[in-house]
Formats: structure tokens, C-alpha cells, sequence
């Protein structure tokens, strides 16, 4: 997992890290404040960065750690926000190489709401939400092309009386899961830690929501069933 400030922290970090015209990045919008959003997803980003590191990073906006600014790795960034005296509440830690510590921002959480619809074309559902966002470059510059958004909340009309964010550590699992097989997923370099899908992975889950899955991808559909989906080109 992936913590970062603003989208232009995700555009900095493909831009240096790629050299793919075309890849396929995860997006979770998770507000620190939601207690629902704490019990079932931030409560366990420790268990989602084992799970998801060696494979696929997904990115989470609107937070920033705590660790000095020189040290050469993806979470290296203190936010002027603490810079400046802002104390945050602790939301969450990862350990890699060290314990790193997670603020919430509100102000950093609301300026990328307010940014959603210009930039990637997707309004916000005041719900947890997760997004496959296709990232193109083109001369330069970072464009975000198709995206697959999913409500992590919404309950399907299936006579079942269950939340679905409950269920979003299994459909973690299944993209994990998905990723594990090099084909499709993009890397660089021996050490680059981040691993993100390759530009035909919208296309598969297109053809998945649509009753059409590949066998590669059967258990992420499966999964996914129990989730309102929706496709924006």
C-alpha cells in the first residue's frame, strides 16, 4: 500500500518510476475519519502492504507519514502540513525496513475530492470507494484515461443483509491474488518495489463485469460481484 499526499504525488512517482506509455494503477478513497472505513479497511493496511507489496502497490490519498525528509524511498515526504505544526491523528502504521507512522488530513482528503471530477473524470460517492484507474503519458504529462470504479459500501439488492465494505479484504485478496502471475502486472527494475497492471487489465475486467471473464482473472470477478461496479471511459 501506497500512502500519498495529493495526485500530483502519484503523477511525480509514475513519472520517475516508468517508462510505460500505458499502465493501470489502483486508487483507494478511504476518509480517516469514517469509523466504518477504520474497522474494515485502515485497521488493516499492515496485513494489505504484506499482502499486495511484493505484487502491486495501490495508492491511498490524503495522508502523510511521519519519517525525516533524505531517505531514499516512496514514503520519503513530510507534508508542509506537519511542517508547519499540524498534528494529525495517528491513523495507521506499515513496517518495511521501519515503523512508519500515518496522519489523516482533512484538508489533503477534501482538496482531492474537490479535484476528482476535473482530473479523473469521477465524482465522489461520500462512500469508500476504490478505483482502477488507466494512466497514460503523453508528452510528458500524466492523462487518466479509463477507470473501473467500485463502491465499497453499497449493498447489492441480493436479500443479504451485509454491508459490503465487510467483504473489501477478500476483494483485496483476489486483486492480490491476480497480480501474482508476472504477466500482468508492470515492472521496473529489480528494486522498485511498486508493481502496477499492465494497460489490458481494464479491458479484462471490462469483459469480466460484462459475463465474460477470462480464467486469469474468474476469482477477482467473482469477488467483484458483491460490489456495485461502474465503468467510466
Amino acid at each position: 500500500m501506497n500512502p500519498v499526499s495529493t495526485l500530483d504525488d502519484i503523477c511525480t512517482q509514475i513519472l520517475s518510476k516508468y517508462t510505460y506509455d500505458s499502465i493501470v494503477i489502483g486508487i483507494l478513497v478511504a476518509d480517516g475519519r469514517s469509523a466504518m472505513t477504520k474497522e474494515y479497511i485502515l485497521n488493516y493496511m499492515q496485513l494489505f502492504d504484506e499482502r499486495s507489496g511484493n505484487y502491486v502497490d495501490f495508492f491511498i490519498l490524503g495522508y502523510y507519514s511521519d519519517i525525516d525528509n533524505g531517505k531514499d524511498n516512496i514514503f520519503a515526504k513530510k507534508h508542509p502540513l506537519q511542517e508547519n505544526g499540524y498534528n494529525g491523528n495517528e491513523i495507521f502504521t506499515i513496517e518495511r525496513e521501519q515503523i512508519i507512522k500515518y496522519y489523516f488530513s482533512q484538508d489533503l482528503f477534501l482538496n482531492f475530492i474537490r479535484e476528482m471530477p476535473d482530473r479523473l473524470g469521477v465524482n465522489y460517492i461520500y462512500r469508500p470507494m476504490f478505483m482502477f484507474v488507466e494512466v497514460k503519458k503523453e508528452k510528458g504529462d500524466i492523462i487518466f484515461s479509463r477507470k473501473v470504479v467500485v463502491d465499497l459500501t453499497n449493498p447489492l439488492d441480493r436479500g443479504v443483509d451485509i454491508n459490503n465494505i465487510m467483504l473489501t479484504g477478500q476483494l483485496f485478496d483476489a486483486i492480490f491474488e491476480y497480480s501474482k502471475c508476472e504477466r500482468n502486472i508492470v515492472k521496473q527494475g529489480e528494486n522498485t518495489r511498486a508493481f502496477y497492471f499492465k494497460n489490458t487489465f481494464i479491458d479484462d475486467l471490462t469483459t469480466a463485469i460484462d459475463g465474460n471473464p477470462a480464467r486469469t482473472i474468474l476469482n477477482l470477478s467473482r469477488e467483484l460481484k458483491n460490489f456495485r461496479v461502474k465503468i467510466i471511459r
